[in-house]
Formats: C-alpha cells, sequence, structure tokens
C-alpha cells in the first residue's frame, strides 16, 4: 500500500518527539532547590564530623602522648578510625569545590542564555570526581592512555562510601568511648577494695605481705594493659582481679587476728611475769623476786607504750623475744628448784648409805667393801651461788653453772648408790643367814613329828649356829658355814625316814 510508509515515519518521528518532551528540563528554581540541598548536605557532614571531633575520648586520643601509648587492636583500630576521619574532611573539601563551582557560575548566571548554563551547572554536579591519581607502570600503559590515571566516582557513590567510613569510625571512638568508662569503673572499684587492705595491712606491719605485693603488681600491670590497647580486654576487671583480691584479703584477715594475739600476748604476758615471781619465792625462798624480774618489767612496760603507739612490728618481734626470755628465766628458776630436789635426794640417799655403814660396822664382825659416802657440803654451798647468781641476774653464769652442777651431783649421787650396794651387801647376808637358821629349825620340828630324832652331831651343829648368830657382831663366813653344816646333816636325817 504507497501509504503505509508514510504513516510509519510519522508514528517513529511522534514516538521520538513524545520521548524528548518527557525529558525534564531544569528550571532555575529546581537548579536552586539543587544547590540548598548541596549545601545543606555538606553543612550536615561539616556538622556531624565536627560533633565527632567534639567526642572527648576524640579529644583524648588526638594527644600524641596518648596516641603512643595504644597497643594491639586499639591502636591500630584508632589508627584506622583517625585515617578515615582526616580522608572525610578530605573528600568532604572535593564536595566543597564541586558545590563552589557550581554556585559560583549560579551567581554569574546571564540574563540571556540562561538555559544553557542551567544545564552547565547540572553537569558540575552530576559528573563524576576524582579523589586521586595513580601512576600507571610503563607495562600497563597504551599508546593514548597516558602516564596517571584518575579514580573517580559519581557524587552519590562518594556519599555512599563517606557514610560507610563515617559509621565505621565513629563505632570505633564510641566502643572505645564505652569500654574506657567500663574499665575505669571497673578498675577504680577494684582498685578502691585494694587500697583498703592496703591500708589495712599497713596498720598491721610496716612491710606488706606478699600476698598485698602480687595484688599491687596485677593491679599496676592490669592499669597499664587497660590504658594501652582498652578494646582488647574482653572480661570483667572486677573478676580477673578477684583471686588477687580474696588471697590478699585473707591475709589481711590472718594479720588482723596475729594482731589481736599480739595483744592479748601482752596482756597475759603481765600475769606471766607474776607467775614467775611467785615461782622464784616459792621454790627459792628468795624475797627478791621484783629485782631479779625488772628488767622483765621495765621491757614489758616498753611494749606496752609501742603497742598504744600502734608500733605492731616492734611488738611482734618484741613479745617474741620477751617471752623467750621470760621462759629461760623461769627455766632457770625450775631447774634450780629440780636441783635442790635433788640434792634432798641425794642427801636421803647418803644418810641411807651411812645408816646401812653403821648398821654393818654395829651387826657384823670385820665387814668387808664397806663405803663411806661423799659428803654434799660442798653442793649444797655451790648451788647456793648459782641462787645468788640468779638473783644478781647473771642468768648466762648461772646457766653454765647449773649444767656443770647437775653434773656432779649426778656423780656423787652415782657413788652413793654404789656405797649403798656395798654397804647393803653384808647387812643382807645377814638377814639372810637368820632367814635360812629360821627356815632349818622350822623343818627340823616338822620332821621331828615324822620320827626324827636329832643326833650329836645336828645338835652341836644347833648350839653353835645359834652362837654365831646371835653374837653382838656376827662373824658371817663362820654362821654360814655352820648353818650350811646344820641343813646339810638334816637332809641325810630326813631322807632316811
Amino acid at each position: 500500500m504507497p501509504w503505509a510508509a508514510p504513516n510509519v515515519a510519522l508514528t517513529a518521528g511522534a514516538i521520538e518527539s513524545a520521548k524528548h518532551s518527557k525529558e525534564k528540563i531544569m528550571t532555575l528554581e529546581d537548579l536552586d532547590k539543587l544547590l540548598t540541598k548541596w549545601r545543606s548536605e555538606l553543612d550536615g557532614v561539616q556538622a556531624t564530623l565536627l560533633e565527632l571531633e567534639d567526642m572527648m575520648i576524640y579529644k583524648i586520643m588526638k594527644e600524641k602522648d596518648q596516641r603512643d601509648q595504644l597497643t594491639g587492636d586499639t591502636e591500630k583500630k584508632v589508627t584506622r578510625a583517625f585515617d578515615a576521619v582526616a580522608k572525610l574532611w578530605s573528600q568532604l573539601g572535593l564536595m566543597e569545590a564541586v558545590y563552589k563551582k557550581a554556585s559560583d557560575k549560579r551567581q554569574a548566571l546571564p540574563t540571556f542564555g540562561k538555559g544553557k548554563v542551567i544545564e552547565e551547572i547540572e553537569k558540575i554536579l552530576s559528573a563524576n570526581i576524582v579523589l586521586d591519581t595513580d601512576e600507571v607502570p610503563f607495562d600497563q600503559r597504551g599508546l593514548f592512555s597516558g602516564s596517571q590515571r584518575n579514580h573517580e566516582v559519581s557524587p552519590q557513590q562518594l556519599r555512599e562510601m563517606m557514610a560507610r567510613s563515617f559509621d565505621s569510625a565513629k563505632k570505633v571512638f564510641l566502643d572505645l568511648q564505652n569500654k574506657v568508662s567500663t574499665l575505669h569503673d571497673q578498675f577504680e572499684a577494684v582498685k578502691a577494695e585494694a587500697e583498703a587492705l592496703k591500708t589495712k595491712a599497713l596498720s598491721y606491719s610496716s612491710a606488706l605481705p606478699a600476698e598485698l605485693s602480687d595484688l599491687l603488681a596485677r593491679l599496676e600491670s592490669t592499669d597499664k594493659h587497660r590504658k594501652k590497647d582498652p578494646l582488647s580486654v574482653t572480661t570483667d576487671l572486677r573478676l580477673d582481679m578477684r583471686p588477687y583480691l580474696d588471697k590478699a584479703k585473707n591475709k589481711v584477715v590472718e594479720l588482723g587476728r596475729e594482731r589481736d594475739k599480739i595483744g592479748t600476748d601482752v596482756q597475759n604476758a603481765a600475769r606471766k611475769l607474776e607467775q614467775i615471781g611467785e615461782l622464784y619465792k616459792a621454790n627459792l625462798k628468795r624475797d627478791d623476786a621484783a629485782t631479779v624480774t625488772k628488767p622483765l618489767s621495765d621491757w614489758l612496760e616498753t611494749l606496752r607504750k609501742s603497742l598504744a603507739e600502734g608500733k605492731w612490728d616492734i611488738v611482734r618481734a618484741g613479745i617474741a623475744d620477751w617471752y623467750r626470755e621470760a621462759d629461760a628465766l623461769a627455766g632457770l628458776i625450775g631447774e634450780i628448784r629440780n636441783c635442790n630436789v635433788m640434792l634432798e635426794q641425794v642427801k636421803t640417799l647418803r644418810a641411807h648409805c651411812l645408816e646401812l655403814y653403821k648398821t654393818a660396822e654395829a651387826e657384823i664382825e670385820n665387814p668387808e667393801g664397806l663405803v663411806t659416802p661423799g659428803g654434799t657440803k660442798s653442793l649444797t654451798e655451790w648451788l647456793d651461788t648459782l641462787t645468788k647468781a640468779l638473783a644478781e641476774k647473771r642468768f648466762d653464769a648461772t646457766k653454765t653453772g647449773l649444767a656443770d652442777w647437775n653434773r656432779d651431783c649426778e656423780k656423787l649421787r652415782t657413788s652413793i648408790q654404789a656405797g649403798i650396794e656395798a654397804n647393803q651387801h653384808p647387812v643382807e647376808k645377814k638377814k639372810e643367814l637368820v632367814r635360812r637358821w629360821a627356815e632349818a629349825q622350822r623343818k627340823t620340828e616338822e620332821y621331828k613329828h615324822k620320827g626324827l630324832v636329832v643326833d650329836k652331831a645336828l645338835s652341836k651343829f644347833a648350839e653353835k649356829a645359834s652362837q654365831l648368830l646371835a653374837a653382838a657382831k656376827v662373824n658371817l663366813k663362820q654362821a654360814e658355814t655352820m648353818i650350811y653344816s646344820y641343813e646339810t646333816r638334816l637332809g641325810e636325817l630326813t631322807s632316811k625316814l
């Protein structure tokens, strides 16, 4: 059909015409609105960045000495965040430059031909922005590519990039601010408890116990770590420090108990002093106990004053030494008492030994091996001298002398004991013979009832034995021989019954 082609042409033209008619042409009003939007956005970005930089944590981290202390994850994240903020300001500057160029052109808008200028301004606001320029390595260049390559993005892409960078940097500083605040509160709580324990411990002793030193050392290292790399701290400082706090607390409680015991020991020392005086008077029979115990009494008074002044270290060491000296004095008094008891025992043994000697001399004819016991006068006088030495507070001399005295006393005791055995032998021998003679006579009477006839020999032995045992001083050998002869003859006669 010959009319069809024009109709098609008309239709295509209509479509093209409709397409162009649909493209919106920016008016001056639209341009002003767009520029106003840009200005508002740029002012908002600037205000937001300034608000970020006004954060206290940002200002603190901005200080060089603070930044230089950072380590680990915190140092890496904070450095990246500051770099991001610096880049944001730089990118904001690029957008400011675009805005200024567009705004200046708007201010110089001609009276005639506005549409073309408005179109140019619109292109300025929508054109890609060069962020930076890279050098293109020679091996990557083309003939017409040049030696540099621009890194450019659209304004909208730049807005999105800046938004992501800002959110990332803001998160670092907010996280850091929260972490620093949280760790500060936790650390101060632990520090307050540690300082209270330290104060308490120092009230007991000028030297801190190892548990407190460990706690303070751990506290110091924790403080350094939370300041240098707070973002890497993942545990509650109070929980981390609890084992150290508990050990230190238990030690301080123990020191408190020791202090209470020291106070009690000082109080009990006065009673101990009284007991020593009573012991001295009762056992040594002397009335100068106050003189002997005066050094201890003066010492105790000094310890009481130190205790009142809170000088616990002095009292702790002093009261232990005081008790050692008091026990030593009480020990010396006890030793002298024991020496007196021993001396009395030796005197008793000596009297017994002497009594046996006299008995043997009186009852036995020519007794053999008798021992005269040594005297105790020298030991008595020596012990009196040692007692005076104690009263004169010559404690070392007393202690040495008592050791020598005991040695000599034991020697005398041993010799007297040997003398008792020697002097007892003849006396016991006589008693044995008397028992044997009585037993022989009893048997004789018993066997008489069974028909025993006492012959001449038995009668002669009996008569002689009775005479020997009845003598004022018995001849043990003769008496034993005669009794033996009687026992033998009696045995011969009774065997025939």
